[in-house]
């Protein structure tokens, strides 16, 4: 159902007044929305009404998620490619750095919050101290660093639904490789 979240963003970016919606991305999102539909349908033996619960609550976080992303993206499309020339948001929009530099405290902190709340039995102090550890948190803070760089300027130089598109494609070299290299089995 996440691969729907193209269709979220097309939407929020007409809305924005971002993007067009042509016939051809109209039926593009059609074949989207279809797919989603048929992965969601459970084909297996009938689910008791407390697992229906939670799937139904699983969806509609999802769906939440997928709108409050969408409208990230299409407010980050608006600061890139069309705010005012000299002002704050157009000067900091033109070094992809500098506009990581304000957005990622505000995510740091959102994300320490939850952690705190739903880790609670993860915060040992000599679990956080190993020095492999470390080094592996480093090095993953830098590849986001670098992911979210690309992604702002994907978005800069096109739209966010064709950062979004891109994000559902890359799906399938990681899915091949998958059965390729781990013998994994597709559904």
């Amino acid at each position: 159902l996440g691969s729907t979240h193209v269709v979220f963003i097309m939407v929020t970016a007409r809305f924005w007044g971002l993007e067009q919606l042509s016939v051809t991305r109209l039926i593009a999102a059609l074949f989207v929305v279809i797919g989603g539909v048929m992965q969601g349908l459970d084909v297996g033996e009938r689910k008791a009404d407390a697992e229906v619960s939670a799937y139904m609550s699983g969806i509609l976080l999802l769906g939440l998620s997928m709108l409050a992303a969408a409208h990230r993206w299409a407010l980050v499309q608006h600061v890139t490619q069309r705010e005012d020339t000299g002002s704050a948001l157009h000067v900091m929009s033109k070094s992809k750095l500098h506009l990581v530099q304000f957005t990622s405290p505000c995510i740091a902190v959102v994300c320490l919050l939850l952690s705190l709340s739903f880790e609670q039995n993860d915060r040992a102090i000599d679990s956080v101290v190993d020095v492999p550890l470390v080094i592996g948190v480093l090095g993953c803070a830098l590849g986001i660093v670098v992911l979210t760089v690309a992604e702002l300027e994907i978005v800069r130089v096109t739209s966010a639904v064709a950062l979004s598109f891109l994000g559902t494609l890359h799906n399938i070299p990681i899915v091949m490789a998958g059965m390729l290299l781990l013998n994994e089995k597709v559904r």
